[in-house]
């Protein structure tokens, strides 16, 4: 019983947050409404918010303006922590800081020798830490994201194609909560992120990383990332996005008639997956930005035009570090997810024990 009293305890707040999160400024009364909450437990949750300062007080300039009852409405307070997600691939990182309400901070570039995740992240924190304590807002935590399989409940790497470790279990770093994906589905946690307010609901994601594979004298790979009913699929052995992949082969050369004939392939292998999974959005990153012109011309004559819409990122060269800050975002703001243990490796309760400890 006391279990369950703790784990609902912990989704209470993260609906509330979250409710604050999306509606922006709301009062106490309209979260109760919204999510059929008692009184007393909001007014509980958000007392305890406001005194860890996570949440702000607000007034509402209109009702004021029209000499009506001044309301206390309710928002985050962005300068309460800031989060950071990295890219990690063969020695090489991308780093992005994100504020606790989704804007970008910075984003960064740089090189690592290390086969271990929990290594590299020492590393890169080490590369950044000057950086990261510039606007002395407290690191909350790091979201990291790698090609290959991740065991997301587990947070371990299953497999993958680089110069890093299988099985390697993620641990926490200086007290604080580090969590992993594969690459491709951190981009698609930053477009849930990017379109919060619009609640997006079934969308594909798909990137590629074509000049520099081809470079090294590797093919192209393309990466994947499924959300369906507004949550990232991974499937019952998290390789979801590992199957549509598998289907689609890769870029050997960068010769344009090459690319051209690979975006034709591309999108007929799409359009298989639009008419099962009937998403409403197909967002592509990555290199496939540079290839806009070709890809909506193809698209028009395709089969999947009046079943969903074409997008493009707006940070291809940082979709994944972008991402994996968005992912411990919006983990943080969701009901946690418990592993068999009945333990969860991120909530609101783990975040401000950890405030507590460094201030």
């Amino acid at each position: 019983m006391a279990d369950n009293k703790a784990f609902q305890r912990k989704a209470n707040i993260a609906l509330v947050m979250q409710s604050i999160r999306i509606n922006k400024n709301i009062s106490r009364i309209d979260i109760s409404r919204e999510l059929g909450l008692d009184r007393s437990t909001i007014t509980n949750i958000v007392s305890k918010l406001i005194d860890n300062g996570v949440l702000l007080e607000l007034a509402d300039v209109e009702a004021i303006s029209k000499g009506g009852r001044k309301p206390v409405l309710l928002g985050i307070n962005r300068n309460f922590g800031q989060v950071l997600g990295l890219e990690i691939g063969d020695s090489f990182y991308k780093a992005t800081l994100l504020s606790i309400d989704g804007s970008t901070i910075w984003n960064k570039c740089g090189e690592f020798n290390s086969s271990s995740v929990n290594d590299a992240v020492q590393i890169i924190y080490k590369d950044l830490e000057q950086d990261i304590k510039m606007n002395e807002i407290p690191l909350l935590g790091i979201g990291v994201g790698i090609p290959g399989q991740v065991n997301t409940v587990k947070n371990r790497v299953l497999k993958t194609d680089i110069c890093l470790k299988n099985q390697e279990t993620i641990e926490n770093f200086m007290n604080m909560p580090v969590i992993i994906d594969n690459d491709s589905n951190c981009c698609a946690w930053g477009i849930l992120e990017d379109f919060k307010q619009e609640a997006l609901q079934n969308f594909l994601y798909t990137r590629i990383d074509i000049d520099s594979k081809i470079n090294s004298g590797s093919s192209s790979n393309i990466g994947f990332g499924i959300v369906v009913n507004g949550e990232v699929y991974y499937g019952s052995n998290f390789s979801s996005g590992e199957i549509i992949s598998s289907m689609v082969d890769g870029i050997k050369s960068t010769d344009t008639d090459e690319i051209n004939a690979y975006m034709e392939r591309l999108v007929e292998r799409l359009s298989i997956f639009v008419a099962f999974l009937n998403p409403s959005h197909i967002f592509l990153g990555g290199e496939f930005v540079k290839y806009q012109s070709t890809l909506n011309s193809i698209f028009k004559d395709s089969s999947m035009k009046d079943r969903c819409k074409l997008a493009y990122t707006t940070r291809p060269q940082f979709d994944v570090s972008f991402g994996a800050a968005s992912m411990f975002i919006e983990r943080l703001f969701k009901v946690p997810v418990l592993d068999s243990t009945g333990k969860s490796l991120l909530s609101w309760e783990i975040v401000l024990e950890r405030i507590k400890k460094i201030l």
